[in-house]
């Protein structure tokens, strides 16, 4: 048996009983590390999640950072059976007007975290708390938002000068296993995409595909880096005495250095967590994608989903 405690537990900092908001997030952490996970009882995602993450599948490794709140992945793998909901609601409605958000996005942010289907779970004795399933996270985020990476960054940010300290830190440990979760779950949403896809149809699931490519950037912070690199380019040849033409070449050239340098940083991340969309789009691409209706410049063999060229020509094929 695996006790599980979590820091996930998220409060408005506005008291609603007159309780101290210390006493409150004690309280409930108290509650949740009652709670009981059988280690027969490992969530399929979760078990996904740790092959794909770790490198293989350890449930003695599992056990002890399920029982450590203080490890890294702790929040991450609690967050496979669920989230505290009223809690995280609570926060994400007390943050939103000073997130920077458009009126469309709070809606979708709004609906995001408060109209989706919950479930209630046992903690103990006679404790039950609703609980929201990542599975719902993600049918949100990938078949209605299409919410902005930057979006849980401005929550996590306006929550630094709206909550108590405690309740921000918690906010931010909470969306970063929101998008953990999702990186995981997107691995198997593209999988079954692509075995089930008619073959019609195949041209949509390669679109997706190329979806969570641009998100996995997205969340490293991939493009930010980019403009960053390009700005220190433009302003590094602004003083240069080149002919125009000369200056557009050095400057493509520099940004492509820099695109190249960024990608490496991305691939090293990534390699191990996230390889499995490489092998499915060479799987994909190779096997069932039909014939182009423009010749190809580079070798479908060779594709490499890591290199922007190959990306970029693929999505042109696909405009």
């Amino acid at each position: 048996m695996i006790y599980v405690s979590s820091h996930g537990c998220i409060r408005s900092a506005k008291k609603s009983t007159g309780e101290s908001m210390t006493n409150h997030v004690e309280r409930i952490q108290q509650i949740l590390a009652q709670r009981v996970v059988s280690g027969d009882d490992l969530p399929s995602a979760l078990r996904a999640y740790v092959e794909q993450s770790w490198g293989g599948f350890d449930r003695e490794a599992v056990r002890q950072v399920l029982a450590d709140p203080d490890h890294d992945e702790h929040d991450i793998l609690l967050a496979f059976w669920g989230f505290p909901e009223k809690e995280t609601v609570t926060a994400v409605e007390e943050v939103l007007p000073l997130a920077g958000l458009s009126a469309a996005e709070g809606a979708a942010v709004q609906h995001w975290f408060c109209a989706r289907p919950q479930r209630t779970v046992g903690l103990g004795g006679t404790v039950r708390v609703q609980l929201t399933l990542p599975e719902d996270i993600l049918e949100a985020y990938v078949r209605r938002l299409r919410l902005q990476s930057e979006i849980p960054t401005s929550l996590a940010e306006a929550g630094k000068h709206r909550l108590a300290p405690r309740e921000a830190l918690a906010l931010q440990r909470f969306l970063r296993t929101v998008s953990a979760a999702l990186s995981a779950e997107q691995i198997a949403v593209c999988r079954k995409a692509i075995e089930g896809v008619p073959s019609e149809d195949i041209v949509a699931a390669l679109r997706l595909l190329l979806e969570l490519w641009q998100q996995r950037d997205a969340d490293v912070g991939l493009w930010a880096l980019l403009v960053e690199e390009g700005q220190r380019c433009r302003q590094a040849i602004e003083h240069d005495q080149f002919q125009e033409k000369l200056l557009e070449r050095q400057t493509m050239e520099q940004m492509m250095g820099a695109g190249n340098r960024v990608l490496a940083i991305d691939r090293r991340a990534y390699r191990d967590r996230l390889g499995l969309l490489d092998t499915l789009a060479l799987q994909l691409y190779g096997a069932v994608l039909p014939a182009p209706q423009e010749p190809l410049q580079w070798n479908m063999g060779a594709f490499d989903a890591d290199n922007a060229d190959d990306v970029a020509t693929l999505m042109r094929m696909l405009s």
